[in-house]
């Protein structure tokens, strides 16, 4: 009789079990589900997944030593053949402007995609790479992630991946990836334009970037900047955005001058001042007054002399003004 009882136990205590299952299952089914916005179990399409999958990549993990890159043996993934950019030939009377608003495009998409370093140098019969979108060519460096990239750009990861055909997180050091709705720097799309300086003072060129006969002594040595003659009191304004870096007088030289730094390792130093109406460290904007032309110092006549410098090296500045 016990035995009897023993059994009849365990089928009640099955019978509960699979009653309880039915019961939970039924519940779980019924939810929502949080992808699809519909009853039932579903899930997003492999696009949507891929796309969550990249979203939580490990930022660490895609940091690839270039030694180990180079070893992969599948080819990097080309830019050009996922954008399938046309070609332009650039024509009479074209200017970049043009092009790009025939394109419908920004004109620092044009600039960075074909690397332009001086529109003003188009010339007829040039052949330009137009993309479809707008964006910017960005070269990986060693240390990259395309979370970082993506975060450095403000752009959504995905449409990085899709702009570049992306299967993979591996990217290696000098692969050029575009940047979908991204743009080119103020300071990169000056340059480019020609516009990176402008003229400091309204006057005459007396004196060019160059070899000359000394005024002073007749004696021929080189000129490492313009003369701009004008009249005592003529505004001077920054060449182009920057920070003073100092100031000072020079009774046997520059006489009173300021030398302000700029973006892209400038520096621009305006002299024979007859007074100055900045302080170190101020920050200035292209065009905002500097000072005042003057004839202090080793001068012949009331006059601006202005000097840019890259990399601590002299340039013509006329090959910078506009």
């Amino acid at each position: 009789l016990y035995r009897y009882k023993l059994i009849v136990l365990y089928i009640i205590g099955i019978f509960f079990l699979l009653l309880t299952g039915a019961i939970l299952s039924t519940e779980i089914f019924s939810k929502e589900d949080p992808f699809s916005g519909k009853g039932g179990l579903s899930f997003p399409e492999d696009r949507e997944v891929e796309n969550l999958l990249f979203s939580y990549i490990d930022t660490e993990s895609e940091k690839v030593d270039i030694e180990e890159a180079d070893k992969i043996k599948s080819p990097t993934p080309s830019v050009l053949s996922a954008l399938n950019p046309q070609v332009y030939r650039v024509k009479e009377g074209d200017t970049i402007s043009e092009i790009a608003a025939r394109h419908n495009l920004r004109m620092g998409t044009i600039i960075s995609f074909n690397n332009i370093q001086d529109v003003r140098k188009l010339q007829v019969g040039m052949e330009l790479r137009i993309p479809n979108i707008d964006g910017v060519l960005y070269q990986v460096k060693r240390g990259d992630a395309l979370s970082l990239i993506a975060q450095r750009f403000d752009v959504p990861l995905n449409h990085l991946l899709d702009a570049n055909n992306i299967k993979s997180s591996l990217i290696r050091a000098g692969q050029e990836l575009f940047v979908p709705g991204a743009k080119i720097s103020n300071f990169e799309l000056k340059k480019a334009l020609g516009e990176l300086f402008i003229i400091p003072v309204r006057g005459e060129i007396a004196s060019g970037f160059g070899m000359r006969n000394d005024p002073f002594t007749g004696v021929r040595r080189m000129h490492y900047g313009l003369d701009i003659a004008g009249r005592i009191g003529t505004d001077v304004v920054a060449a182009m955005d920057g920070t003073v870096a100092t100031m000072g007088i020079n009774p046997k030289g520059f006489g009173k001058y300021v030398i302000l730094t700029h973006q892209g390792r400038y520096q621009t130093l305006y002299a024979h001042l007859d007074n100055w109406t900045v302080f170190r460290g101020q920050h200035v904007k292209q065009g905002e007054k500097i000072g005042e032309l003057g004839n202090t110092g080793r001068s012949t006549g009331p006059h601006l002399h202005f000097s840019i410098y890259h990399n601590h090296s002299p340039v013509d500045p006329l090959n910078f003004l506009y």
